[in-house]
Parts: C-alpha cells; sequence; structure tokens
C-alpha cells in the first residue's frame, strides 16, 4: 500500500496529519506531491496493488487526475481514499470518493507518533524543522 498526499498549492510546510496517522498505522510509504511536487510521475515509480488518496476540497481535482493517471497505468490496481483519523485540516475538510480506506478507530493519545520518514519528502521536512522554518505538526487529545 502506498499514500498520496495529492498537490493542494498551498500549506507545502505542514505534512498531512490524516496521511501520516495512517501511514504509520500501516507502515506505509508516502508520495508527498503538495510539499514535493517534482518529479510527479514518481508515483508510477513502485507497482503497487492498493494506492490510498487523501482528498480535501482544495485538491479534489488533483486527487481525481491522480486517480485516472494511476489507473491508466496499472488499470488492476485499486485506487481509494482515505477516511477516517481526521475530519479537517487546516480548515478544510477531508471528502472521499468511490470507496474508501475507512480506518473507524477514533484519534486517541492511544495512536502511534507520526512517522514522517515515511514521506518521500521528509528530508525537506527535516531541514526546514532543523532550521526551526516549519512547524512540527501532531495531534493531542483534549478531553
Amino acid at each position: 500500500m502506498i499514500f498520496i498526499n495529492s498537490e493542494r498549492r498551498t500549506n507545502k510546510d505542514i505534512p498531512n496529519l490524516a496521511i501520516a496517522y495512517a501511514a504509520t498505522l500501516y507502515r506505509s510509504k508516502v508520495i508527498n506531491l503538495n510539499t514535493m511536487p517534482d518529479p510527479g510521475d514518481r508515483i508510477y515509480d513502485e507497482k503497487e496493488n492498493d494506492y490510498v488518496l487523501s482528498v480535501q476540497s482544495r485538491n479534489y481535482g488533483h486527487a481525481r487526475k491522480n486517480k485516472g493517471e494511476i489507473l491508466s497505468k496499472y488499470p488492476n490496481a485499486s485506487v481509494r481514499t482515505l477516511k477516517g483519523i481526521l475530519d479537517i485540516q487546516c480548515c478544510y475538510s477531508f471528502a472521499t470518493f468511490d470507496e474508501p480506506l475507512n480506518i473507524a478507530t477514533p484519534f486517541s493519545d492511544n495512536f502511534p507518533f507520526p512517522d514522517y520518514s515515511l514521506f518521500d519528502s521528509f528530508k525537506i521536512f527535516l531541514a526546514k524543522w532543523q532550521l526551526a522554518g516549519w512547524y512540527y505538526p501532531r495531534i493531542i487529545s483534549v478531553l
């Protein structure tokens, strides 16, 4: 399984938290087309049976395009959208189309800390975090 954070052209400095937690739970790679849009064709570098896209209102068109491109290259692949963990990030709600990968477990402090090294853009994040140029995001549950 590979998670894909489709390009949003905004908030390139904030990792997609829904994908960060899901990828950590599944120990799966994340292709981050938002922070690192080029080369965009790297979504084909590794043939997978299951691709999971993160979709928000601001990247719906890009996610649909990514789905079409994946299916044209790998017609037997499953391309789903991520549902669960978070409903919203940066005031944009998450959306789904077709059959989602539904993570029904509600978020809690029992979730493992996100493993951002699963993102192919990790070196960019790390460099910015070490220079205090970008915030290091995480979620905590508040009772």
